[in-house]
């Protein structure tokens, strides 16, 4: 089974930061973001961002679960 960590507040300070450690060890991460327009800086191999919102709890099973 293929894992991924899942980052929320993706494209926050501390959230870029933690992507950008992650994927500098060759780890596989799933960025949640509100907006895909703010993620460019976290747009960087192993990381798949997707849409979530935290205040539209409908936005999170396809966050939270594998394809």
């Amino acid at each position: 089974m293929n894992r991924k960590i899942l980052v929320t507040g993706a494209t926050g300070s501390n959230g870029t930061e933690i992507v950008k450690r992650l994927t500098a060890q060759n780890v596989e991460v799933r960025a949640m973001v509100r907006n895909h327009d703010r993620a460019k800086e976290i747009a960087l191999p192993n990381v798949e961002v997707m849409e979530g919102n935290f205040d539209r709890p409908e936005t999170l099973l396809k966050a939270l679960t594998e394809e």
